[in-house]
């Protein structure tokens, strides 16, 4: 999805808007939101919703087991204690179907994909206004 949004951001020549992707969220990345007002963690989810969800993500520092991986929650929760900074959050959850390593996307998870742009698409106007 990162390119359809930047040929989206493009084409519409937004800006103040930059995009990242990774495989998965690190501690370092609490320093990285750290200088933006607006973040969008976007990302497959095995949550019980429909297509896809945008919430608000609420600071936290509660951890599994295992640091392998981090939630955005905790992402803004370092963020705020280490550069007291504290930027509005979301986590744009968008339904998947098929789990198994190096699998093709479904054509449900498309829809689904397709769906999430839209949200996106329309969140980041209005926060761009």
């Amino acid at each position: 999805m990162s390119d359809k949004i930047k040929d989206w951001i493009n084409r519409e020549s937004i800006k103040f808007v930059d995009i990242d992707q990774n495989y998965q969220l690190n501690i370092e990345d609490a320093e990285k939101i750290a200088n933006y007002d607006f973040v969008v963690f976007a990302d497959a989810s095995v949550a019980e919703i429909d297509e896809c969800k945008l919430e608000p993500v609420i600071p936290d520092l509660k951890t599994d087991f295992s640091m392998h991986s981090v939630t955005p929650s905790y992402i803004l929760a370092l963020c705020n204690n280490l550069f007291t900074k504290t930027p509005e959050v979301y986590q744009l959850h968008i339904k998947g179907y098929k789990w198994e390593f190096m699998h093709e996307i479904s054509k449900k998870a498309e829809k689904n994909l397709d769906k999430a742009f839209q949200i996106l698409s329309s969140f980041i106007l209005e926060i761009t206004g």
